[in-house]
C-alpha cells in the first residue's frame, strides 16, 4: 500500500493486553497509534528502534499536517520502555498536556504534536502494519458520497455498527479480523473506542444482514450489530447514522442483529428529532410563531404542507399537529415517498388485492385504510411519480381509495399532512408536479426555519441531547466547555437539528472526562470556528499594461472558505466544495435557469443537471434535493 493511500486510510484500534494472550503465553508487541484528521495509523516498535514523525518526506512517518514541523518528534523503545523526544519542533510536543523535551511513556499516555496525537498500546504478534480504518469525519464524507451516488443511480448502500455485547467486554482482536471478512471497497471507522462503523457500498438489505451475521458469528457472539439501509432506513446521512445507532441500542446477546426501522412505511412512529418528555425546544420568535400556528389549526381538517430543509423537524411538527387535534386517539401513518420504488408507492398508499402483482400473496390494506379516522403524513411528497400524483389527487377529491388489482372503492376519512424540502411551486412550473395536487396540499403552508436562523435554541438543544445521550449510552457527561459551545454556535448546521443531535451524541460517547471539549466535536464543526489571521498586506497597484484579472464567481451568502495557514483539508473534499460553489454561483447569476448556467460554465446541460443532483443544490429556502426532512 502506498504512503499516500496510507495517509488517507487509517489503520487499527487501540488495544490493551488481553488476559487470554497472557494466559496462552503469546508474545505481545509495543505499537504506536497515531491519530490525525483522515484516520489512524499504527507502527510497531522493536527494541532499539527509533521512529521520527514530521512533514518531511525523509522521516520514517510522514504526515501532512501543518501543525507539525518537518521533523517534529522521535519515538523509541529501549529495554522494553517507550520514550518520546521533541526534536526541536516549532509548536512543541506535549505528554498528557505538559510540554516535554524527553519523557518516558506508559500505555494509555497521549502525546500531542500540533493537530496530531499518538499513544502507546500493546498488540498481539500479527500483521498490524496497515489495516484501513478511517476517522469518523472521513467516514461520514464517504457515506454522504455513497448516498448521493445511490440516489443518482438507484443503488442501495448499507451501514453497519458493531460493539461488544456486554459493556465490560472489549472489541479486542475482533476489530483486527473484521477487515479480512469484508470486500476491498468496504470502509471501516471508529465511531468510538468501543464501536465500529462499516460502509458497504451497493449492498442491499439481505446481503447486509448476511454480512452482519457473518461478522457476529466470527466474534463467537461477543459482538452485536445494528444495520441501516439506504434508502429503506432513510435517504439522508444523518438519518442513516441515527437509525443504525438506534438499532444497535436495541441489539442484545440473544438478538445480536437489529435492522433500523423501515422509513418507507411507519405507523405511530415516535418523533426523535427535538421531542422529549419536556416537549419541543422552542426559544426563538420564529419557532414560537410556527408553534402558535400549529395550535390554531390542529383541530381543523384542512391539509397542511410543511416546508423546510432536511433535519429541521418536519415530522416532529406533523406529530404535534396530530396529537393536538381531535384525531389524536387514532393512528398517524407516515410514508416516506422517496424511500420506496415508484412501482410500489400506490400499493403502500392504497393497498392491493391478492395476485395484483408478483409477490402479492395476500390482500393488504394501504396507509389510507389503516389510518382511517386519523392522519396520513406524506413525507418527501415531491418524490411522487406522475401516476401516483394523479391517483392521490383522486383520493383527496373523492375520499375513496381503490386497491391495486381491484375496482371496488373504499371510503376513508384521513387528514393529509405533507412534508418536503423541495420547491413544489417551482416543480409545478417545470411540469414535474401537478398544480391541482399542489393546491390541494397547501391549504395551509408552514415554513420551518433552519437551525442557523434560530441560534438561540442551540444551547437548550445541546442540554437536551446531552441528557438523552447520557441516558442512552450510560455516560456521565456533566457539561460542555465554553470553546466547544462557541464552535457549536458558529457552525451553520446544514443538517439542522438532526446533525446537531448526532454530533452531541457522538461527543458524549467519545469524551474522555466529564465534559465535552472541542476535540470531541466533528472536524467540520471545528474547521468552521474562526481563527485569528494576520492583517492583509496593502495591495500593490498593477502596472497600467496589465489587464484586469477576471472576477471570480462568488456568492455573497455562501463564500468559499479559505484554507487557513494551520489547516489541512482533504483534497477531494475541497475540490467538491469549489465545484458546488461555482455551480451555485452560476445558477444564481442565471436566475436558476439551467440552460443559461450551462453556457456560463461551458458545461453540457446534462452534465450540469447530474452535478446539481450530485451536490444536492437547490434554491435557498428549500434545502437540498432528494433529502428527507
Amino acid at each position: 500500500m502506498s504512503k499516500d493511500l496510507d495517509s488517507r486510510l487509517g489503520s487499527t484500534l487501540p488495544l490493551a493486553p488481553t488476559y487470554d494472550a497472557m494466559r496462552h503465553g503469546r508474545e505481545q508487541r509495543i505499537s504506536l497509534l497515531i491519530y490525525h484528521r483522515t484516520g489512524t495509523q499504527v507502527a510497531t516498535l522493536a527494541d532499539g528502534q527509533r521512529l521520527t514523525i514530521g512533514r518531511d518526506p525523509s522521516v520514517e512517518l510522514t504526515i501532512n499536517d501543518q501543525g507539525l514541523s518537518r521533523r517534529h518528534a522521535c519515538f523509541e523503545v529501549s529495554n522494553g520502555e517507550a520514550w518520546v523526544e521533541d526534536v526541536g519542533s516549532t509548536n512543541g510536543t506535549q505528554l498528557n498536556g505538559e510540554r516535554i523535551t524527553r519523557a518516558r511513556m506508559s500505555v494509555g499516555d497521549e502525546v500531542t504534536m500540533g493537530g496530531v496525537s499518538a499513544s502507546i498500546h500493546v498488540l498481539l504478534p500479527m500483521d498490524v502494519h496497515r489495516y484501513g480504518f478511517d476517522s469518523h469525519d472521513h467516514f461520514v464524507l464517504l457515506l454522504e458520497h455513497e448516498v448521493a451516488r445511490g440516489r443518482t443511480f438507484g443503488r442501495p448502500t448499507a451501514l453497519l455498527m458493531l460493539q461488544p455485547a456486554q459493556t465490560e467486554e472489549e472489541l479486542g482482536d475482533h476489530a483486527l479480523t473484521i477487515r479480512e471478512q469484508l470486500r476491498s471497497m468496504d470502509r471501516l471507522a471508529l465511531y468510538s473506542d468501543e464501536m465500529l462503523e462499516i460502509l458497504l457500498p451497493e449492498v442491499g438489505r439481505d446481503a447486509a444482514l448476511q454480512t452482519a451475521r457473518t461478522l457476529v458469528a466470527g466474534a463467537n457472539g461477543e459482538l452485536v450489530c445494528g444495520v441501516a439501509i439506504h434508502p429503506d432506513s432513510g435517504t439522508h446521512t444523518d438519518t442513516l447514522l441515527d437509525g443504525c445507532r438506534a438499532a444497535l441500542r436495541n441489539a442484545s446477546r440473544h438478538q445480536p442483529i437489529q435492522l433500523a426501522e423501515d422509513k418507507a412505511k411507519r405507523w405511530n412512529a415516535a418523533a426523535p428529532d427535538v421531542s422529549s418528555d419536556e416537549g419541543l425546544v422552542i426559544r426563538s420568535a420564529a419557532m414560537r410563531e410556527v408553534y402558535d400556528t400549529i395550535k390554531r389549526l390542529a383541530n381543523s381538517v384542512i391539509p397542511v404542507l410543511l416546508v423546510g430543509e432536511t433535519g429541521t423537524g418536519k415530522e416532529v411538527l406533523a406529530r404535534l399537529i396530530h396529537d393536538s387535534g381531535g384525531r389524536a386517539r387514532n393512528r398517524m401513518a407516515s410514508i416516506n415517498c422517496g424511500a420506496i420504488p415508484s412501482t410500489l408507492v400506490e400499493s403502500v398508499l392504497f393497498g392491493h388485492e391478492k395476485g395484483a402483482f408478483t409477490g402479492a400473496t395476500q390482500s393488504s390494506k394501504g396507509i389510507f385504510e389503516e389510518a382511517d379516522g386519523g392522519t396520513v403524513l406524506l413525507d418527501e411528497v415531491g418524490e411522487l411519480s406522475a401516476s401516483t400524483q394523479a391517483a392521490l389527487l383522486r383520493v383527496l377529491e373523492t375520499k375513496q381509495v381503490t386497491r391495486v388489482g381491484s375496482s371496488k372503492e373504499i371510503a376513508t376519512d384521513v387528514r393529509i399532512l405533507a412534508a418536503t424540502n423541495r420547491d413544489l411551486e417551482g416543480m409545478c412550473q417545470q411540469k414535474r408536479f401537478r398544480w391541482d395536487l399542489f393546491y390541494r396540499l397547501n391549504a395551509m403552508t408552514i415554513r420551518i426555519p433552519p437551525l442557523r436562523e434560530r441560534p438561540e435554541e442551540i444551547g437548550a438543544m445541546v442540554d437536551l441531547f446531552m441528557r438523552q445521550a447520557n441516558q442512552a449510552n450510560g455516560c456521565g457527561i456533566v457539561t460542555i466547555d465554553a470553546d466547544a459551545m462557541r464552535m457549536l454556535h458558529q457552525y451553520p448546521w446544514p443538517g439542522n437539528v438532526r446533525e446537531l443531535r448526532n454530533a452531541i451524541e457522538r461527543a458524549v460517547v467519545i469524551a474522555r472526562g466529564d465534559h465535552v471539549t472541542p476535540t470531541d466535536l466533528p472536524q467540520r464543526v471545528r474547521e468552521m470556528a474562526p481563527r485569528p489571521n494576520p492583517p492583509a498586506p496593502e495591495p500593490t497597484p498593477a502596472p497600467a499594461s496589465t489587464p484586469p484579472a477576471p472576477q471570480r464567481m462568488m456568492s455573497p451568502t455562501a463564500p468559499i472558505m479559505p484554507i487557513k495557514a494551520d489547516e489541512t483539508l482533504d483534497f477531494k473534499l475541497r475540490m467538491q466544495q469549489h465545484e458546488a460553489q461555482l455551480i451555485l454561483d452560476a445558477l444564481r447569476r442565471c436566475n436558476w435557469n439551467r440552460s443559461d448556467a450551462s453556457q456560463l460554465l461551458n458545461m453540457p446541460l446534462r452534465t450540469l443537471s447530474h452535478k446539481i443532483g450530485q451536490h444536492g443544490i437547490k434554491q435557498l429556502g428549500y434545502g437540498m434535493e432528494d433529502d428527507e426532512e
